[in-house]
Parts: C-alpha cells; structure tokens; sequence
C-alpha cells in the first residue's frame, strides 16, 4: 500500500471507518470461504449423506446388507489398527462388498491399509490407488 492511501485511511474517522473495515472483513472471509468450498467441489471431496461409518452400516441395514456383530466389531477394530477416518473406513467397506459380494475381514483391512498409505482424499483417488495395486 501506499503511504497516501494509509494516511487517508487513517484520516477516516468513527461510523465510516468500521464500515469499511467491517467490508473488508467480510470481504476477506466469503473470499476464503467461496475459496474453500470451491477447492473442495474441485477435490472430489463431496460428502454422501452418511457422514460416519455408523451411518453408512445403518444405510447398509436399510438396504438389507446385514453385517453380523462380530463383522461390526471388526470394521471398528480394523479402523482403529489402522488409524483410519471414518469416511475412509467406509469407502473401503463399500468397495470390500463391491469387490467381494460380501464381507471378507483381511480384505478390507487390507484395502484401508493401501488407502491410508497413500493417503487417498477423494473417491478418485481411491478408485486409481485400486486401480494401481490390481484391486479394482
């Protein structure tokens, strides 16, 4: 900035001066919110109605997939040994099944280790990270 326009705006006083600081703020924060929503559209990074690996068993239940519980605790255990997000431990369920046509447990620990080795964010990543590895 220059010094002119610094010193005009600190010539400004009271009402106008917290108008335009206050547009500015704003300003700034819907240009970095527009930002990141936009970064993440862009990602591939759109969430499906689940929003956790519970929702998306209870989804699988829905549709009359049922998992028995010594399944359920083992998806949990294998997110957990892996370290896993829930929307990762859900993608590799959902492909596990794909892949599968039912529940196999070294499988899909199998797919959330690949996943989280190459640390995959989208379901593209996902689908070119099986792709590589033989999987899909």
């Amino acid at each position: 900035m220059s010094i002119k326009l610094i010193d005009a705006i600190l010539s400004i006083e009271g009402e106008l001066m917290f108008r335009i600081l206050l547009f500015f703020f704003l300003l700034m924060y819907y240009t970095e919110r527009c930002n990141n929503q936009f970064n993440r559209w862009r990602e591939g990074i759109v969430l499906r109605h689940h929003h956790s690996l519970a929702d998306y068993l209870e989804e699988l239940w829905d549709k009359g997939f049922k998992l028995t519980d010594a399944q359920v605790r083992f998806i949990y255990f294998a997110k957990k040994y892996t370290n896993s997000s829930e929307w990762l431990a859900s993608v590799a369920l959902e492909n596990t099944l794909k892949l599968q046509f039912s529940f196999s447990g070294s499988f899909y620990i199998r797919i959330l280790e690949v996943l989280n080795e190459h640390r995959a964010k989208t379901k593209k990543d996902v689908e070119l990270i099986l792709k590589e590895k033989g999987i899909y």
